[in-house]
């Protein structure tokens, strides 16, 4: 990543959550408002609930930061971050959850790369500290 003035420029950023653009959307732009608040510009933020195209964007494209949700895509995000080819070349992961992790979850997080981990609903200042944590983090890399 290219630091510039305090301004991190990052590459792309995938959000993957199942349902419809009743929450895709805003969830996206939300993070968009975020990203530019704590001076992270993204290239793109993506967002699907589409596995394949989830899966094809990021063979395709550098990935800085793939944020799911836990159940997404008919699988649970832990099985979907491991079906990831080459997932080293993800900078960072942050899985959102509809529960509280049990310690033994939280513990498999870690092992599959899961940078973070996020209770749904979302708090809009929990988000925006995480993901200046999780990318500061990144930066340093």
């Amino acid at each position: 990543m290219v630091s510039f003035r305090g301004v991190f420029g990052l590459k792309n950023v995938l959000i993957v959550i199942p349902g419809d653009r009743e929450i895709l959307n805003p969830l996206r732009r939300l993070v968009e408002t975020l990203l530019n608040e704590i001076r992270f510009v993204p290239a793109k933020v993506i967002g699907t609930s589409s596995r394949t195209q989830a899966l094809g964007f990021i063979q395709r494209h550098r990935t800085d930061l793939l944020l799911i949700e836990h159940t997404a895509l008919r699988i649970n995000g832990f099985h979907f971050v491991q079906s990831i080819p080459n997932r080293s070349s993800i900078k960072r992961v942050v899985l959102v959850a509809k529960v509280r992790l049990t310690l033994d979850e939280m513990e498999q997080l870690i092992r599959v790369g899961i940078h973070s981990a996020l209770e749904r609903p979302l708090n809009r200042d929990e988000l925006k500290q995480v993901l200046r944590k999780v990318l500061l983090r990144a930066e340093a890399i």
